[in-house]
């Protein structure tokens, strides 16, 4: 079971988020089109101006029991990626208290 994240980190990921992040989905058109050749996913981008602000993400994401993605850089930025379905569908729930229906991944 998921632990309740706790209001201080909610608001820091949604800050960091809100600030300057992205969520990225799969489109179903073109998984519909492509079949198994479509490899896009589910995945949130939080993005650090600095080591400090890198660490403070990874931090943040770890006491919300979310499991980082491998950190890379884009120019002076670090990306922190959190990829998959469900920590995706989590995070726009609990953490942006969005709760947009995702539909069903066609089947292959």
């Amino acid at each position: 079971m998921v632990p309740e994240i706790d209001p201080e980190v909610r608001r820091g990921l949604a800050w960091y988020f809100r600030r300057n992040g992205c969520a990225r989905h799969p489109s179903l058109r073109l998984r519909r089109i492509g079949g198994a050749a479509y490899k896009k996913g589910y995945e949130i981008r939080l993005v650090a101006w600095d080591e400090e602000e890198l660490q403070d993400i990874q931090n943040l994401l770890a006491a919300a029991g979310f499991r980082a993605g491998k950190p890379w850089t884009k120019g002076s930025q670090s990306i922190q990626p959190v990829y998959g379905r469900e920590p995706y569908e989590r995070f726009m729930r609990e953490v942006l208290r969005r709760r947009r229906k995702t539909a069903e991944t066609p089947p292959s």
